[in-house]
């Protein structure tokens, strides 16, 4: 059970430097403008270009889809990274399925 006469102690910590201000801030900027979401497109159809040129049996391809999603962007490319999972994916059995068939045909060697 819980001692309701005891107390513990209260750590006096400094005041923020800034204050209640960002309890209370609103951004000023609400709209984009023109020039900037022309930017926006561009810097998006670069990254999709990245997504789309990067070959899919590099690592490259992994780590440039890791740092898409952890940007928080990756929702603008699902499509291109979903292809591109998927084609990792279908590779990466495929490899697998090589390997096991020289292993089966190196396992008739050694056993004959």
């Amino acid at each position: 059970m819980v001692d309701p006469t005891i107390t513990r102690p209260l750590e006096n910590y400094h005041s923020s430097v800034w204050g209640d201000y960002f309890l209370s801030y609103t951004p000023q900027l609400t709209e984009i403008s023109s020039q900037e979401k022309l930017e926006l497109e561009e810097l998006k159809e670069k990254v999709r270009q990245m997504l789309v040129e990067t070959p899919d049996n590099s690592t490259q391809k992994l780590v440039l889809v890791d740092t898409i999603q952890r940007l928080g962007v990756a929702y603008h490319f699902e499509n291109e990274i979903k292809t591109s999972i998927q084609n990792i994916f279908d590779e990466s059995e495929q490899i697998k399925m090589k390997i096991t068939t020289m292993i089966f045909a190196l396992l008739l060697f050694v056993l004959d």
